[in-house]
């Protein structure tokens, strides 16, 4: 059962963690400035000798050092898996069709979070 998005389908040995951070660190020297770094998957890191709670335990580790590095870390689902384990924020891509709506959303809500947040400081 492999899960496809467009043209792309999963495959096998994805170190998530690893990745992630590997992603984080090549932005973060190409720039200073805050943003987004979202990361689109199934959610089941695994890879030999990385699987199960180990590798669910080091991709929420690693996703915590990107946020270290400035950038609002966003999960987007696909398959259906909920990685709310691993990532603070979780967008769960049902539909590729609403998933603009989906974002744009969240992105809203986030917004809005950062400015009460000013206001109350």
């Amino acid at each position: 059962n492999t899960t496809q998005m467009g043209h792309i389908s999963g495959k096998h040995e994805n170190r998530d963690g690893t990745a992630i951070i590997a992603a984080g660190k090549r932005v973060r020297s190409m720039t200073q400035n805050h943003g987004i770094f979202i990361v689109i998957s199934d959610g089941t890191p695994h890879a030999v000798g990385y699987e199960g709670y180990k590798a669910r335990k080091h991709t929420k580790r690693m996703t915590i050092e990107v946020e270290k590095l400035g950038f609002e870390v966003i999960q987007v689902t696909i398959g259906g898996y909920r990685s709310v384990d691993m990532f603070k924020n979780v967008i769960n891509m049902d539909s590729v069709s609403k998933f603009p709506d989906q974002f744009v959303a969240f992105l809203k809500k986030k917004i809005n979070s950062l400015i009460k947040e000013k206001i109350t400081l």
